[in-house]
């Protein structure tokens, strides 16, 4: 983790926020980074944001439409914030195996897609982070 250190409630709340906006517009996304690390090893959530990504096909002209009323909106994705945390949604055109059936856990109170293998994803991890396109 290289930002600054969140609490683990802080950063849960943040998580739930991303999840229920995702859910309220029936928006299918995929955690990734140390947040999905995190949920998959079953921890409490330590990084300096929490991150997913979303299809590009998922993302509509309606859903857009939301996302800017939550934050910043750029081609590559999505930027909010809730309190303090960061929240980064990519919006991914490139195909990645690993994401195309992801995995589910139950983390908490929530149930989230992540990366499947997941040893796959991690080891190219920065792959999808950096290369929306």
């Amino acid at each position: 983790m290289s930002g600054p250190e969140f609490k683990p409630f802080d950063l849960h709340k943040a998580l739930m926020d991303l999840e229920d906006l995702m859910e309220s517009l029936l928006c299918p996304f995929i955690l990734t980074g140390e947040t999905a690390k995190c949920v998959k090893e079953g921890t409490d959530i330590k990084t300096d944001k929490i991150t997913a990504v979303v299809k590009s096909p998922e993302v509509t002209k309606f859903r857009l439409g939301m996302f800017r009323t939550k934050g910043e909106v750029t081609e590559d994705g999505l930027k909010y914030t809730v309190g303090e945390i960061p929240i980064e949604v990519k919006f991914l055109k490139k195909k990645f195996s690993f994401l195309e059936r992801p995995d589910t856990k139950i983390y908490k109170a929530g149930i989230y897609s992540l990366p499947n293998p997941f040893e796959n994803y991690w080891r190219a991890r920065f792959l999808v982070t950096n290369k929306t396109k």
